[in-house]
């Protein structure tokens, strides 16, 4: 049996509707699905989406923080992978950011870097140190490109706004590669002191 084409007009987009199949293409532009939201609003040493999430599935996988916080002053977001679901510390990385920090009268610059070998926070984020208290809050977007595919290394690249612990606004940006083509099976989120006081983490898997 046929079945008739409904056009656009004959549908009132503005109703409530509920989907109980199966629906695709309805991601950010067609390509961004959610695969999980963990919202903190009780001290956590750390969010991480281990290896029910980080699959061969997807390509490239897309993570993005809201408004989190430490629970103490002047401490470092960074963010940790693993080849075996955090079992262990095994992994080599090499880390690339510059910072953007402004104040009243000027802006200025610095780049950092870092070699972690199997460091127990992971990769640095921020060089300048995050407030706890207030709504200074921590808000970051992070891309994890190709965490299956062992004839490449994976990569990484983010962007992270902040309140620096001097009281200005600052902005880090950066990427880094892994020293190995070894498959990462999770992510983790965490500041290298203290707990995460709270936030909102939001991880997409990205189709290519």
């Amino acid at each position: 049996m046929a079945i008739d084409k409904i056009q656009a007009e004959s549908m009132n987009l503005a109703d409530t509707y509920a989907f109980t199949g199966t629906v695709t293409g309805a991601g950010t532009n067609g390509r961004m699905n959610l695969l999980a939201t963990t919202t903190v609003s009780s001290a956590v040493a750390d969010v991480t989406f281990g290896s029910s999430y980080i699959t061969s599935t997807y390509r490239a996988y897309f993570l993005e923080v809201f408004d989190t916080q430490p629970s103490s002053d002047n401490v470092q977001p960074f963010m940790a992978i693993s080849t075996d679901n955090f079992s262990s510390r095994d992994l080599d990385m090499i880390n690339r950011g510059t910072r953007d920090l402004g104040n009243d009268s000027s802006t200025a610059s610095a780049a950092f870097g870092d070699v972690y070998q199997t460091s127990a926070e992971g990769i640095r984020l921020a060089s300048g140190g995050a407030y706890s208290a207030g709504n200074r809050n921590v808000s970051l977007k992070y891309q994890l490109w190709n965490p299956s595919d062992t004839s490449c290394r994976t990569s990484w690249d983010w962007e992270i706004i902040f309140w620096n612990y001097d009281g200005y606004a600052g902005k880090t940006h950066g990427a880094g590669v892994t020293n190995a083509t070894t498959a990462v099976n999770g992510i983790r989120f965490l500041y290298n002191s203290g707990n995460i006081a709270k936030g909102t983490f939001k991880l997409y898997g990205v189709t290519t």
